[in-house]
């Protein structure tokens, strides 16, 4: 039996700052004691904007992370991010036209930018968007998403797991889940 877990929701009062807004459809991590978003949108299918948005728990504010390095160059939706360490990994999303096929890191000392890899050229998984992403100290993982879906072509589901290897740069796909496992967008 698991362990009983007792909590009560309060609600953050914002006391500075530009914030990211009433967005949906962004990615969001935790490192420390800072909150991190990037991505989503206000109206359906419609990105938003290429801001790293840092919320400091200790402060209740809110700013933009300063951006240098290899800059994402895409205003993107349905993107997820994942934390490990002091870095960001922010992968899948598309814009209104296409999904965006890039992996990259964010380093939280540094303020930098990092270019990864083209998902198509790596063996990476293929571009995705409403996927479910996790971390441990050692990997990235992608499971699930769309792909070539909204204004674009018919949509394509997945019900694979994938991993990013952060020390050999590498990705690898996991066993199949098997067919009682279906395919899934907004996993």
């Amino acid at each position: 039996m698991a362990p009983s877990l007792q909590g009560e929701w309060i609600k953050i009062e914002q006391k500075g700052g530009t914030g990211p807004g009433k967005r949906s459809s962004h990615g969001v991590a935790v490192i420390g004691d800072k909150l991190y978003a990037f991505g989503g949108e206000f109206i359906p299918n419609k990105s938003i904007d290429k801001d790293l948005y840092v919320f400091d728990f200790n402060s209740h504010t809110w700013s933009i992370a300063p951006a240098n390095g290899d800059i994402i160059k895409i205003k993107c939706l349905g993107v997820r991010m994942v934390a490990v360490g002091t870095k960001l990994y922010i992968f899948g999303g598309r814009n209104e036209n296409k999904d965006f096929e890039d992996f990259y890191s964010y380093d939280t000392v540094k303020n930098e930018w990092k270019f990864i890899t083209k998902l198509d050229e790596e063996g990476g998984p293929e571009a995705r968007t409403y996927h479910s992403m996790a971390s441990d100290e050692n990997n990235v993982y992608v499971f699930g998403g769309v792909s070539k879906g909204g204004l674009m072509t018919t949509p394509v589901r997945f019900r694979t797991i994938e991993a990013f290897n952060i020390a050999d740069g590498k990705w690898s796909q996991l066993p199949d889940p098997g067919d009682e496992f279906e395919k899934r967008g907004g996993a």
